[in-house]
C-alpha cells in the first residue's frame, strides 16, 4: 500500500513538474521489478494530465506498452494492464491511431482476455473454509474497459 501511494504522489508530481517525468522513464527502463511497477502505477495520475508534450508522452506509451508484453514478471505486466485504462481514457485516439501501439495492444489483449486456470490460488482458511482468488482478474477488467474506450472513441470499426 505504501509502495502505491508513493508511487502514485511522483505520478501527481510529475503532473506539476514535466521533469519528473524523465525519473519515470528511468524506473521504467531499469531491472527492479520495485521500480518498474511503482513507474506504471504513478503512470496512473500523469496520464490524467492533459497538458502533455505528445514526445515524452510518445516514449511513455512505448515503455508502457512494452510492459503490457511481459511474461517474466506478472506484476509488472498487472500494473501495466491497470494503468492501461487511464492512458486509454484520456489517450484514446492518440494511442490508436498508432499503427504499432494499436497492433501490439490488440495482440496483447487476444492473449490475456480468457481465463487463466493458472493464475487462480485457492487458500484454506481451516474449518473447511477456502477462498480462490484470480490474479488475472485485474488484467481481464482493464482489458474490457480498454476495449470500452476504444469503441467510445472509434464506434465504427478499427482495421
Amino acid at each position: 500500500k505504501i509502495k502505491s501511494m508513493a508511487s502514485e504522489c511522483i505520478g501527481i508530481i510529475s503532473v506539476l513538474d514535466s521533469s519528473f517525468v524523465e525519473k519515470i522513464l528511468e524506473l521504467m527502463n531499469s531491472n527492479s521489478e520495485n521500480d518498474i511497477s511503482g513507474a506504471l502505477i504513478g503512470l496512473k495520475q500523469i496520464y490524467h494530465s492533459k497538458e502533455f508534450d505528445y514526445e515524452k508522452l510518445d516514449k511513455l506509451i512505448t515503455n508502457h506498452i512494452k510492459c503490457l508484453k511481459d511474461e517474466s514478471n506478472f506484476n509488472i505486466k498487472q500494473n501495466a494492464y491497470s494503468s492501461l485504462t487511464n492512458l486509454l481514457s484520456e489517450f484514446s485516439k492518440h494511442v490508436l491511431e498508432n499503427k504499432e501501439y494499436r497492433k501490439t495492444l490488440f495482440e496483447s489483449f487476444a492473449s490475456n482476455y480468457l481465463v487463466n486456470k493458472d493464475l487462480f490460488e485457492t487458500y484454506d482458511l481451516g474449518g473447511g473454509v477456502k477462498i480462490t482468488n484470480d490474479k488475472g482478474l485485474i488484467i481481464r477488467k482493464s482489458i474490457y474497459t480498454c476495449i470500452n474506450y476504444i469503441l467510445d472513441t472509434y464506434p465504427s470499426n478499427i482495421d
